[in-house]
């Protein structure tokens, strides 16, 4: 079942090619089923397995096993964003970026459900649940982690602090 926007992995690639120049894409996405034409195209999304089969490929290639959380932290800086990434920035304060987080987030990821709650003037707290059978990895947890932590980055140069809880 499709669950994730081929946005995800343009950011993955955009980072692998700013930090791992030499790795290329084709080897990544080929071995997973994927064209480079259903990479470029923003409306294509693809399944849970083809995600772990990239996943373990990207891990391999770069020998970081926390490839998902940089990854995850670089993504508001990500120009793979095209008009995701316009629309973040034009929003005043990292509190209304937060806030609008499960929005931004269906844009890219079917494979859970987010719920925000503002606790106080600086402070959210993002519930995430995976959709019913779907079995998200690993990986995909530290990637949102990350992605969380550099939501705050794109209006300062520091990472949102953010308590994984369980």
């Amino acid at each position: 079942t499709p669950a994730y926007n081929s946005r995800i992995l343009q950011v993955y690639l955009d980072y692998l090619r700013q930090r791992y120049p030499t790795i290329d894409p084709v080897e990544i996405i080929t071995p997973a089923g994927l064209k480079p034409a259903e990479v470029d195209d923003p409306g294509f999304w693809y399944s849970q397995n083809q995600a772990v089969r990239m996943h373990e490929i990207m891990v391999a290639k770069t020998g970081d096993p926390n490839l998902s959380r940089n990854v995850g932290r670089y993504t508001a800086r990500s120009k793979s964003l095209g008009t995701i990434r316009q629309f973040m920035l034009s929003m005043a304060s990292p509190l209304t970026v937060y806030l609008r987080v499960q929005r931004l987030y269906r844009l890219l990821s079917r494979g859970a459900q987010l719920d925000v709650e503002r606790l106080t003037v600086n402070k959210i707290k993002i519930t995430t649940e995976p959709v019913p059978g779907l079995d998200e990895a690993q990986f995909q947890c530290e990637n949102r982690l990350g992605t969380f932590e550099g939501l705050a980055s794109v209006f300062s140069d520091r990472f949102a602090e953010v308590a994984h809880t369980e």
